[in-house]
């Protein structure tokens, strides 16, 4: 057994002593700037190296074809390759299509519609109602129980019903804040949270498409630039974000007035310049579109 035990520590040490070169391809090179991936190679580097003795070393070349090579020992730099790689891949967007279009939300089939809704769920004007006379009445019911077991909402806060006789499966909806001049802060912040809170709710559900509305723009009298921008920065950093999108391939901002769709088509293509988005404005009382590809 101890001449066994001496030839593999020797083939080991052989097998070590050997320098290994690894490359790993990077698709969406954002993610280097991220924290969490300067943490895993830190942390990488920590475990496999120390003062005395260096086995691994990661070398990232951010140019146009971004890459990451690992060189050191043979079994280090395998293990420290694997790991990088997984979160790479798992961190990587798959392609999320955003559009911008001028339609009635009530009638498209995507998985989900977002509800510019009040804090009690109670659908009694703007989108609200149009959904509802849409939906039939147990949109209504399903809303009511909600808040029978939850309590009311807040500005900001987002929650999914089943869709009724919608051709949507599922209804999120999202309390936007009534915009206040005197604390423009809070109120773009929790417009943002709502659109965050809806979209993250598609995720939950494993939707692959939402659409959503101009939320506050209406009744609760947020200014119209100022809603599309936050609502295109949101989109913005939620595709940026290392933890989304996951299941959503599509997003889709719909609204019946053209130039509501305008504003926000130019808004998104402003956040999305960077990716050469496709940006269309026809005439007026025409179908406005825009849509980007991240």
């Amino acid at each position: 057994m101890g001449s066994s035990d001496t030839a593999l520590a020797d083939a080991e040490a052989q097998l070590n002593a050997v320098t290994f070169v690894e490359t790993v391809n990077v698709e969406d090179q954002r993610l280097l700037n991220h924290q969490t991936w300067s943490d895993l190679k830190q942390r990488l580097l920590d475990t496999y190296n120390t003062a005395k003795r260096k086995t691994v070393a990661i070398q990232v070349d951010s140019g146009k074809r971004a890459k990451v090579t690992v060189v050191g020992f043979v079994n280090p730099v395998k293990e420290v390759s694997r790991s990088l790689t997984e979160f790479l891949v798992s961190n990587t967007a798959r392609g999320l299509l955003i559009k911008v279009s001028r339609g009635d939300i009530c009638r498209i089939s995507t998985d989900a519609v977002v509800n510019a809704a009040n804090e009690e769920l109670q659908h009694i004007g703007g989108l609200a109602l149009a959904l509802l006379k849409a939906a039939g009445p147990r949109l209504q019911t399903m809303s009511n129980d909600h808040i029978v077991k939850n309590g009311r909402l807040r500005p900001g806060d987002a929650v999914i019903t089943g869709a009724a006789d919608l051709p949507c499966k599922f209804v999120i909806h999202a309390v936007g804040p009534r915009f206040s001049d005197t604390d423009k802060t809070t109120s773009v912040s929790r417009l943002k949270l709502a659109v965050r809170e809806s979209l993250r709710q598609a995720e939950v559900a494993k939707c692959s498409t939402v659409a959503l509305p101009a939320i506050s723009s209406g009744v609760f009298g947020f200014p119209l630039e100022l809603c599309a921008e936050a609502i295109a920065k949101t989109l913005r950093e939620f595709c940026d974000s290392p933890h989304g999108p996951r299941s959503l391939t599509e997003i889709h901002l719909v609204d019946n007035v053209g130039n509501t769709v305008t504003v926000l088509a130019k808004a998104v293509n402003k956040q999305f310049l960077d990716l050469g988005p496709t940006l269309t404005l026809p005439p007026q009382g025409g179908r406005s579109s825009r849509a980007a590809k991240r």
